[in-house]
């Protein structure tokens, strides 16, 4: 037993020694496998960062948003812009944050208006949308495209009534489409206390698309679709919108619910706030030929460039 014992362990010793090299080759060659597939698979080896593209703002921006500018709307990669934050925040004066911009105003409607396109139990319409501020170009004058409008509010929903002036109405689009005809857009800024002077859009910009329709039987009827925030684009069935064709061009009705808006209306009364009508003067086509709006700083991508709605009661 001792002598099969100690030729065993001879024999062992004789094993390793011969295998070492063989692992010595063995290692060598996968670590040069290893080498060459590091250099195939970009997922093997840390790749740099690429540089981030700077954003261009350009002054004459398009109506639909198609890209969050290079930042993300979602609040979990934005902790300082939180809900939370929110109800921390001290309270600030939202007209000394945007000295240069216009304070309109909605009454609170003690009688919800009717959504059927016709204004006339509206009261005077003051707000202005006369400011060409995109493809200023294709823009001829008032009677080409101008409008005037209204808010109002309730526990409910925000009430918009707009009479525009337009000398030829096209619309054959519906959808996330509808920008490329005629029709209205609402930018709501629905916290300013939060970030009233962030100058970049997030998850509490709105930007919804109020169309006309066609004005005529068996057409795009009058709808909307909310463009952002990006990850709740869709179409808002629950927003009602009517309108009307006129001698000059049409009437338009919204009530818009405010959930649609992210709004609690129990504590806040005051938004970022645009409205802009788009002119497509060329039958059977799908354009923006131009966009006029009540503010001419209005600026897409750049929420202080906006104007301010104050809600009264």
């Amino acid at each position: 037993m001792q002598s099969f014992r100690s030729t065993s362990c001879g024999l062992r010793t004789e094993a390793l020694w011969l295998a070492l090299p063989c692992a010595v080759l063995l290692a060598a060659s996968l670590a040069c496998s290893f080498t060459l597939a590091a250099a195939d698979s970009p997922y093997l080896t840390p790749q740099a960062a690429a540089a981030p593209t700077a954003v261009s703002m350009q002054p004459q921006t398009p109506s639909v948003l198609s890209a969050p500018l290079g930042i993300t709307p979602l609040p979990t990669l934005l902790p300082f812009l939180t809900a939370q934050a929110a109800t921390e925040a001290a309270p600030i004066d939202i007209a000394s944050l945007r000295p240069n911009a216009k304070i309109f105003t909605a009454a609170f409607a003690g009688s919800p208006p009717v959504i059927d396109g016709d204004i006339s139990d509206w009261p005077e319409l003051t707000g202005q949308i006369t400011a060409a501020v995109y493809q200023p170009e294709n823009w001829s004058g008032s009677a080409d495209l101008s409008a005037v409008f209204a808010t109002a509010w309730d526990r409910n929903n925000l009430y918009l009534a707009l009479n525009v002036t337009d000398d030829v109405h096209v619309q054959t689009e519906q959808g996330r489409d509808l920008f490329k005809g005629d029709g209205a857009e609402l930018l709501l800024d629905a916290n300013l206390a939060q970030d009233a002077d962030f100058p970049f859009p997030n998850f509490d910009d709105y930007q919804i698309g109020l169309s006309a329709g066609a004005l005529q039987a068996n057409a795009p009827a009058a709808q909307a679709y909310r463009w952002y925030p990006l990850e709740q684009a869709a179409s808002l069935p629950d927003v009602l919108v009517a309108a009307r064709p006129t001698a000059s061009g049409y009437q338009l009705e919204a009530a818009i619910p405010w959930r649609v808006l992210g709004v609690s209306i129990e504590d806040q009364r005051s938004f970022g706030f645009v409205v802009s009508v788009s002119d497509n003067d060329t039958p059977n086509t799908a354009d923006q030929q131009t966009l006029l709006s009540s503010t001419p700083r209005r600026n897409l991508g750049d929420p202080t460039t906006w104007d301010l709605l104050q809600l009264n009661d």
